[in-house]
């Protein structure tokens, strides 16, 4: 696996957007009143644990997940200065391609273990997106966060839909922080 420069100074958190409520078009989906209460926790307690934030969020471009990211960094933006939020196509589009939305009608909300467990076909499906997901995610780091940021390490927040945790890092077992279940990629 390539390097990616944008990340290699950053761990990445990845944050699954809070319950919905039903709705058509898929991508103007918004958050249910769990989904919201869902979001301000992640905010005050993952959020606060993971440290340093970096000045940059990602999420993919659909709406529960931008209201996800804004609820949750509601009053950690106000704390640590100005945290730019960019909206990714990629992030929300890898995951409705015509095949996955077929997995994704027959399997739903299940573990990533059964999607895995549908064959080959499924695995590079599933293998396409998370190269490219973390390609736009090493991108964008690139465009918008500064080359001079301090020395201290920062999360990379990234919001998206459970698919993202398929997102491949090189790490070994000292890479990934058991206390907050962040990805260091080095």
């Amino acid at each position: 696996m390539r390097m990616r420069a944008g990340l290699s100074r950053l761990d990445l958190a990845f944050i699954r957007h809070g319950s919905t409520a039903p709705t058509t078009p898929d991508i103007a989906r918004v958050l249910s009143d769990k989904g919201r209460a869902q979001a301000r926790l992640a905010g005050s307690t993952y959020l606060r644990r993971i440290g340093a934030l970096a000045p940059l969020v990602i999420c993919s471009a659909a709406g529960r997940c931008v209201e996800t990211a804004t609820l949750a960094l509601g009053e950690l933006a106000a704390g640590s200065g100005e945290i730019k939020l960019v909206r990714s196509q990629v992030l929300y589009d890898g995951t409705m391609q015509p095949e996955g939305s077929t997995i994704f009608r027959k399997l739903g909300y299940a573990p990533l273990r059964d999607y895995y467990a549908e064959g080959e076909t499924v695995r590079t499906l599933l293998d396409g997106y998370a190269r490219g997901a973390l390609d736009e995610i090493d991108g964008i780091a690139q465009r918008y966060l500064p080359q001079s940021l301090d020395s201290e390490r920062r999360t990379l927040c990234v919001f998206g839909h459970a698919i993202c945790a398929r997102v491949q890092c090189p790490v070994d077992r000292q890479g990934v922080s058991a206390q907050t279940n962040k990805l260091r990629c080095t």
